[in-house]
């Protein structure tokens, strides 16, 4: 027990005839508390599931769009691309002119 209201509110719900005006003050004050955390929580898993889905959408436009960068990557690398300069970092970067 931390504090005589913790034991006050034991001894009311252990009690054969619980004090019900201490538990309903005592549960009023919680409820603010218990909503607050409700709300993180929600907002913690609503973001680590936005950031799950924007992986997942991440890597399925990254799947999709292989083939086109493979083409690219290989005509720079290949210098049939004439204007576009074959520098590792510029194939990185999207097709900059030289």
């Amino acid at each position: 027990m931390r504090s005589v209201a913790d034991l006050a509110l034991f001894n009311a719900v252990w009690s054969e005839r619980p004090d019900m005006a201490l538990l309903e003050d005592r549960v009023a004050e919680l409820r603010g508390c218990v909503e607050r955390v409700g709300d993180e929580l929600c907002v913690r898993l609503g973001t680590t599931r936005s950031r799950a889905a924007l992986v997942r959408f991440t890597h399925r436009c990254q799947w999709h769009d292989r083939g086109r960068m493979l083409a690219v990557a290989a005509t720079i690398v290949s210098g049939a691309a004439p204007g576009i300069a074959s520098r590792p970092s510029s194939r990185a970067t999207c097709l900059m002119p030289a």
